[in-house]
């Protein structure tokens, strides 16, 4: 982090004390979503495995349950937080 960079964007701690907040959600999966904001948008997925002791199969499980909820998008292999606009809108 320098010195131009805040500790905590307000936006994103507001994104992420929803997600943390939903209880349709696993722990999983809302351990996921705050990995995907620590390592920033487009995070592919297997930089998210070297980051965890969970195989790809339980991964790929929280990642569905966010996309569902409507917090995270997939393209190709990369992981992004959905913008402001559409963030907990449902695909």
């Amino acid at each position: 982090m320098n010195a131009k960079t805040p500790p905590f964007d307000s936006l994103a701690t507001r994104h992420s004390d929803m997600v943390l907040d939903d209880s349709r959600l696993s722990l999983s999966a809302k351990g996921l979503f705050v990995t995907v904001a620590y390592l920033g948008n487009k995070c592919k997925l297997s930089n998210l495995q070297k980051h965890c002791n969970n195989d790809f199969q339980e991964i790929t499980s929280g990642l569905k349950e966010l996309i569902n909820s409507g917090y995270l998008k997939l393209e190709a292999d990369e992981v992004s937080i959905k913008p402001a606009a559409t963030f907990g809108v449902k695909a």
